[in-house]
């Protein structure tokens, strides 16, 4: 059976395919030159505490590793992007002013009725 494609990609689709099925008696294509070297990618330990839900079926949030940030939401989704937004506007903020990021070395625990989430952070 022969797949069916809309006008005009057929011709896209077969050449897709002699690309990836090059076969094994040809010459590998040439590398890539790398034009700058990597730079390290900063990753931030973004710390958070849930709570809830409350009576109207809502969780809290809040960040522990970064002072302030706080949310609410129907869902932890949706609880988690808040809070991960916030604290990359946060971060960004401290870099472009040129103030030091605030460390806190002993991120509180969670109580009783809390779960906890650790987000990689990358700016």
């Amino acid at each position: 059976m022969v797949p069916r494609y809309p006008r005009g990609t057929a011709s896209r689709v077969l050449s897709v395919a002699a690309i990836v099925s090059r076969p094994p008696d040809s010459p590998a294509p040439p590398d890539l030159p790398v034009v700058t070297p990597a730079a390290p990618v900063p990753v931030y330990d973004c710390h958070v505490i849930i709570s809830g839900p409350d009576a109207e079926g809502r969780l809290t949030g809040r960040v522990t590793t970064l002072p302030g940030l706080t949310a609410t939401a129907r869902s932890e989704r949706e609880l988690l992007i808040q809070l991960v937004r916030e604290f990359q506007k946060a971060l960004q903020r401290y870099r472009s002013e040129g103030r030091p990021i605030p460390e806190i070395e002993r991120p509180d625990a969670p109580g009783p009725g809390e779960r906890q989430r650790w987000v990689p952070v990358h700016l």
